[in-house]
């Protein structure tokens, strides 16, 4: 009878401890969903005159782009982008830097307040790369920069950030995160365009955290 209860009592706790382990993978899961968009998808600006553009977002960015210069405080846009590996023999340029750079320009901001800083075609790190080719203009234009706020799209933002900051270190830079429009980021895992964003740039998040240090 003493040996009954005792398997009984071992069970019972063998299945309390599946029970909170269950509602530990809960919490964390439903901690994850709720946060980790707004993590990756950081904003936080400096005061500054200059912006660097990824070249590659989609126009509704470079919207984003026109108002900030339509404050008067911006003086100097930085284009980046490496090449554009999908229609380019039916556009007048070929990288994501040139095509970026003709939208603002296209959008009204004078010739003169935008540079085009083009990337070499790279098969990862491209957003290294292109932090290494804009350092590698600047050294070459005799140009010391020091602040700048980096426009790119949503969850990327935090990744680009964390780069650049590694490329630059001796500059005071911030990041504009714009609003993806492909899906709702605070119900992001509800779309497949959403939770393929958000599960890429985890990885790539922690991919260049961890190459990068």
């Amino acid at each position: 009878m003493i040996t009954l209860f005792k398997k009984q009592s071992v069970v019972f706790q063998k299945i309390w401890g599946f029970i909170l382990i269950f509602l530990f993978l809960i919490v964390i899961n439903t901690f994850f969903f709720l946060t980790i968009h707004p993590f990756l998808a950081k904003t936080t600006t400096v005061k500054t005159s200059c912006l660097i553009v990824e070249g590659w977002v989609p126009d509704y960015c470079l919207k984003k782009v026109d108002s900030l210069y339509n404050t008067g405080t911006i003086k100097r846009i930085f284009v980046t982008g490496g090449p554009i590996e999908r229609g380019s023999y039916l556009l007048q340029y070929t990288t994501f830097a040139n095509l970026g750079a003709l939208s603002l320009q296209k959008a009204g901001i004078p010739d003169s307040v935008i540079s085009v800083v083009p990337a070499p075609l790279v098969i990862k790190d491209r957003t290294f790369t292109s932090a290494v080719s804009l350092h590698t203009w600047f050294l070459s234009n005799k140009i010391t920069l020091t602040d700048a706020n980096i426009v790119t799209l949503g969850v990327h933002s935090r990744r680009s950030l964390m780069v650049f900051k590694k490329v630059f270190p001796e500059c005071n830079l911030g990041v504009v995160s714009v609003t993806n429009h492909s899906y709702d980021s605070r119900r992001w895992f509800l779309s497949s365009e959403g939770t393929k964003s958000v599960i890429t740039e985890t990885i790539s998040f922690l991919y260049s955290l961890i190459s990068y240090q």
